[in-house]
């Protein structure tokens, strides 16, 4: 049921509804390399501080992602960032292993 309604709420956030919002879609589970995961195209936090001319405080914010995770044992991995100039933020979670950038 959970990945359901992960995979709803990613399918609404394409409906770009409000300008300032996330859009992202869910992946599909690859038992051998991930449990879920996550693409953003469109980062809220980004565009807003964008909008503020700060966008060089974005690694202090987007590097939390993996203390949050390391805290929580759901073991993220991450290739790139918006705010790095990657075309999306890619978030790969596995429950119980290292995290990894």
């Amino acid at each position: 049921d959970w990945y359901k309604i992960q995979a709803f709420f990613a399918g609404e956030s394409q409906k770009r509804c409000y300008h300032g919002d996330w859009v992202y879609d869910f992946v599909k589970v690859e038992p051998e390399n991930f449990n879920w995961g996550l693409d953003f195209s469109e980062c809220g936090i980004y565009k807003l501080y964008k909008a503020q001319g700060v966008t060089e405080l974005m690694p202090f914010l987007c590097v939390q992602d993996f203390i949050l995770s390391r805290h929580q044992g759901t073991g993220l991995a991450r290739t790139g960032t918006i705010a790095g100039g990657a075309d999306r933020c890619d978030f790969r979670y596995k429950k119980g292993r290292e995290i990894y950038r």
